[in-house]
């Protein structure tokens, strides 16, 4: 699958192609789209973690950015990626009221270290000239901090795990009228309930089956992990708790 960087708004930078085998999947980046530092509802969006050239490794319990260039990788923890090849709604849904967004350009000098907790519902479905057709899918992916950039990346991942465990494969689905609807509910560093609620429709392209060499959705030997920017010992120390590691 291809990850288009058709510009929809401040999350929509990362460009690349999505390959999930067994359970595991890897989102390679290919392009990221320059764009300013931006405050939404006080939410700041700013460029991606990743560069081109890294890629970001998933499943159901963690992301993991890897960077080869610096021979590292950070993690993510996944607190819940739930979905279905239904539509349904998914067990503990809930209205999700329009949020007007006010949004304003950061300077260099105010650009601040922003991460939280992520929320992305998604569903996936075609259309013809009268809308929607058909539901595929519905999915409900949380992520337990990261900055708000990331929800860009991370909005992809759950439907790239649906499609590829769709009964009768991904060949039966359109190639050409499939579009993912997104709602990723954003927080700033302080809030508890959701602040910004994010929604964009997407076009997933280049849909194929084929063979995926198991090392490419592995962590490469001799990778040293590391942190990233803004997260705190105290989140670090509760992120590697959930994962039941120490490391």
């Amino acid at each position: 699958m291809e990850v288009p960087a058709k510009w929809h708004g401040a999350l929509t930078r990362v460009a690349g192609t999505v390959e999930f085998a067994a359970g595991r999947g890897r989102l390679s980046v290919t392009a990221i789209r320059p764009g300013p530092t931006v405050r939404v509802n006080g939410v700041v969006i700013g460029a991606p973690l990743a560069k081109p050239g890294d890629y970001y490794l998933f499943d159901s319990t963690e992301v993991v950015l890897v960077r080869p260039a610096q021979r590292t990788f950070a993690r993510f923890v996944v607190t819940r990626a739930d979905f279905n090849h239904t539509g349904r709604l998914l067990p503990g849904a809930f209205l999700m009221r329009y949020t007007p967004c006010s949004t304003d350009t950061l300077s260099v000098q105010e650009r601040v270290s922003q991460h939280a907790p992520i929320s992305i519902h998604w569903h996936l479905d075609s259309l013809d000239e009268r809308g929607p057709m058909r539901l595929y899918a519905r999915g409900w992916l949380e992520v337990l901090d990261a900055p708000a950039s990331e929800a860009g990346t991370i909005r992809w991942l759950g439907v790239a795990m649906a499609m590829a465990s769709r009964p009768g494969g991904i060949n039966t689905l359109p190639r050409s009228r499939l579009q993912l609807t997104t709602v990723s509910l954003l927080r700033t560093t302080q809030a508890r309930e959701p602040y910004l609620r994010y929604v964009a429709l997407l076009t997933p392209t280049g849909l194929t089956a084929a063979e995926i060499e198991p090392s490419r959705l592995a962590i490469p030997k001799g990778y040293t992990e590391t942190g990233w920017a803004g997260i705190t010992p105290k989140r670090r120390a509760s992120a590697r708790a959930l994962r039941g590691g120490t490391g």
